[in-house]
């Protein structure tokens, strides 16, 4: 009898069955080591997945990040991240001065920044001022102008990054012009606008305590809460992109959970991790000279790309982890999901596989 159409892992964007291999995919004939239990092939949700299914889904992430070339694209991210950061603070001061002080939008970037590597933020700063300095607080077409500017520079940034997502999810980009353009400026509009929104919850915060007359230590307390409920919204942002942004039938939000907060918690250690270096173990300035701002400002720029793609490379991994449909609406069988991620079946970590098990499909009697 001939296997399914799903075993033979055909996945529907123009690969080729022979190029499995190369992509981590289950091939025919390949030993099915364990009940379908055992390794997470029958999970409904990610927590139903066992430690076996972790080890599998661990040792895929490392290949396929290797595979997809995760940093280059990370690397494309950063360079037009960086081009497009200067005209973004200017949209940001000049959209923020149409309401409020133009001044105070420039304290908050800088209180943002503290994300940053010490030199990243003090170059962050300085432009700001600078920015401050120059804009006319109200003038209408000057916010528009930097608005449309900034939006079209850092459409590039998430352009690549888009590409990077598809890479990630083993798909081609189909869709048409004009829908793939309404995609990159809604997504980059919600980036310009999550930085509007972040600088205001920054400043309102410590505006509602002085007006409240809260006492410490509670005004405190308060303030420094304004910063988990920053990497929620962070979180969110990340949880859209991983949803909308590749070209695929959308995932559930569950199967999306994990790599999110993968990718926010990795941002913020590795946010925290490199500007501790860099401020009592390395000096970019010392080895860069004048352009060590810019540079510590780029690898920020690419730790943030890579670890949105990383933890886009996790979501990929678990739903190849299991037999059930991960897309959204009505279930589907293996094969006919319209997603690569949800239509093939990742092969077996081989330092973790029973070899004496018998031969069968992965998800015989257990697909849907």
């Amino acid at each position: 009898m001939d296997a399914p159409a799903w075993w033979r892992l055909d996945d529907g964007v123009g690969r080729s069955p022979g190029t499995f291999a190369h992509l981590g995919g289950t091939v025919v004939g390949q030993q099915a080591r364990e009940p379908l239990g055992e390794r997470g092939r029958s999970a409904d949700v990610p927590n139903d997945i066992p430690k076996r299914g972790w080890q599998d889904i661990a040792w895929r992430v490392v290949r396929a990040a290797r595979r997809d070339r995760v940093t280059m694209f990370a690397a494309g991210v950063a360079f037009y991240a960086l081009l497009a950061l200067f005209p973004t603070i200017a949209a940001v001061v000049s959209v923020w001065g149409l309401l409020f002080d133009p001044v105070e939008a420039g304290r908050q970037l800088y209180t943002i920044s503290r994300f940053m590597p010490p030199d990243a933020a003090n170059l962050i700063d300085q432009q700001a001022q600078d920015v401050v300095e120059s804009t006319e607080s109200g003038n209408v077409l000057t916010a528009l102008a930097g608005l449309l500017i900034a939006m079209f520079i850092a459409s590039k940034a998430v352009s690549v990054l888009v590409i990077g997502l598809n890479a990630v999810y083993g798909e081609q980009e189909q869709r048409s012009l004009l829908y793939r353009g309404v995609v990159l400026v809604s997504l980059t509009f919600g980036l310009i606008c999550m930085t509007l929104v972040s600088l205001g919850f920054i400043a309102i915060v410590p505006a509602l305590v002085d007006r409240l007359m809260i006492e410490p230590p509670m005004d405190r307390v308060l303030q420094w809460l304004r910063w988990p409920a920053l990497l929620v919204l962070m979180s969110l942002l990340i949880a859209l992109l991983y949803r909308f942004a590749p070209y695929r039938r959308s995932p559930q939000w569950r199967w999306l959970s994990y790599g999110t907060l993968f990718a926010t918690l990795m941002w913020l250690l590795g946010s925290g991790g490199l500007s501790l270096y860099v401020r009592y173990f390395s000096t970019f300035s010392e080895l860069y000279g004048s352009i060590g701002a810019v540079v510590a400002l780029m690898l920020w720029f690419w730790l943030s790309a890579f670890v949105v793609l990383f933890g886009a490379e996790l979501n990929c991994e678990m739903e190849r982890q299991t037999c059930h449909d991960t897309t959204v609406g009505e279930a589907r069988p293996l094969g006919e999901r319209e997603a690569f991620a949800a239509d093939t079946i990742g092969i077996e970590n081989p330092w973790n596989s029973d070899r004496a098990a018998r031969q069968r499909p992965p998800c015989d009697g257990g697909q849907e």
